[in-house]
């Protein structure tokens, strides 16, 4: 990574970006290499703030829910990345988080669609949101205005978005988005944000609570014509959203045909990952437990390849690295070699350094799983 160029996440609502913001903290930290900017966990509250921040104190990633066009407040080289959701997900998403109390007992099916519809009517992002983002819309909540930011000024709340608005943002989208994320694919959104930063693995072992909800709102309650309300008042964003599935999809089979073993570790290691029953961080022994049962699994499945990486992953990160010192040391012994007990040597005493995708690649693939009998059980 470029540490002078502006590293700029538009994040739309609902899609997913919040877990990931949580990982590239752990490599970034806020207020250290990072800005979040954003509703939750947010570390800038203000995107005036913000900009004033990334004027007298830069930190080369800025994360959270972004226009395109801040890169303007800033004299600097950018980039951009960013994440789309399918539409009809989105909105129900976006009501289910602005409704987090609700549940089927309190509201009959009706009242339910008719709380949705009203919610839409209100919501500036539930009409084309993603759209307006990548346009360079944004609405601030907090002086509750919306403004544009390629012309720099003020704006209707209730601005509709139009045929030239969505030429303009897929413009952006096809020429000055250089990463495009879809929510719903957490590990190669994570292999694909890993590689545009630059930066070592991104997993997190700290839980999203401010997205559970009691309540799962299912397509089954939502009527036809809530619906086609959605549909309508999206128009825009189902194009968009289309437009960049196609290229996050290319991206996606390039990930499979050139590193399909590291793509399927990444996810393996987000399954180990993810909090047990709302917990804010994994309990050592629940992910201990977990990484045997994904060692025992890979063996039953004859590989030890993916065994040896997802322990030299792990330990990749010092935080994990020390938690479960014991634990990956003991499965390298078991199944290693004295070349593999050395990599996590040189990891552990500092002798190695692991901060890019392309230092990762070679940590994992220089294994000697990797060199001869990587199909076979030790």
């Amino acid at each position: 990574m470029d540490p002078e160029t502006s590293h700029i996440y538009i994040q739309c609502g609902r899609t997913g970006g919040n877990a990931l913001n949580v990982a590239i903290s752990h490599i970034f930290p806020f207020n250290e290499l990072s800005y979040k900017y954003g509703s939750a966990e947010r570390n800038v509250p203000d995107l005036t703030v913000l900009t004033e921040k990334l004027k007298s104190d830069f930190k080369p990633v800025v994360l959270g829910h972004l226009p395109f066009g801040i890169h303007r407040e800033l004299d600097r080289p950018y980039r951009y990345f960013a994440s789309f959701r399918e539409p009809i997900s989105r909105i129900l998403s976006s009501f289910h988080a602005w409704s987090p109390n609700l549940t089927s007992a309190d509201i009959s099916k009706e009242e339910l669609n008719d709380l949705i519809c009203q919610y839409i009517e209100d919501s500036f992002d539930c009409s084309n949101g993603m759209t307006k983002m990548i346009r360079g819309y944004h609405f601030d909540n907090k002086r509750n205005i919306a403004f544009d930011f390629l012309k720099n000024q003020e704006i209707s709340n209730d601005i509709e978005v139009t045929e030239d608005d969505y030429k303009i943002a897929l413009g952006h989208l096809k020429n000055e988005v250089g990463c495009v994320l879809i929510q719903g694919y957490h590990a190669v959104n994570s292999v694909l944000t890993q590689e545009f930063l630059d930066c070592a693995p991104l997993y997190s072992v700290t839980f999203q609570g401010y997205n559970r909800r009691k309540f799962r709102l299912d397509r089954k309650f939502i009527s036809e014509s809530t619906m086609k309300m959605i549909r309508e008042r999206n128009h825009w964003d189902f194009k968009l959203y289309d437009e960049a599935f196609k290229i996050f999809t290319l991206e996606k089979e390039r990930l499979q045909r050139d590193h399909p073993e590291y793509l399927e570790l990444i996810a393996m290691i987000d399954g180990i990952c993810t909090s047990p029953d709302g917990a804010s961080a994994m309990p050592v022994a629940v992910f201990e437990h977990r990484l045997v049962m994904a060692t025992n699994l890979l063996l039953q499945k004859k590989r030890r390849d993916l065994v040896v990486g997802l322990c030299l992953l792990l330990a990749i990160r010092p935080e994990y690295r020390r938690a479960f010192q014991a634990r990956i040391r003991e499965i390298l012994m078991k199944i290693g070699t004295p070349e593999d007990l050395k990599s996590f040597d040189e990891l552990e005493n500092g002798k190695r350094e692991v901060s890019t995708f392309r230092d990762s690649l070679e940590v994992f693939q220089a294994s000697s799983a990797f060199k001869s009998d990587r199909h076979l059980n030790a």
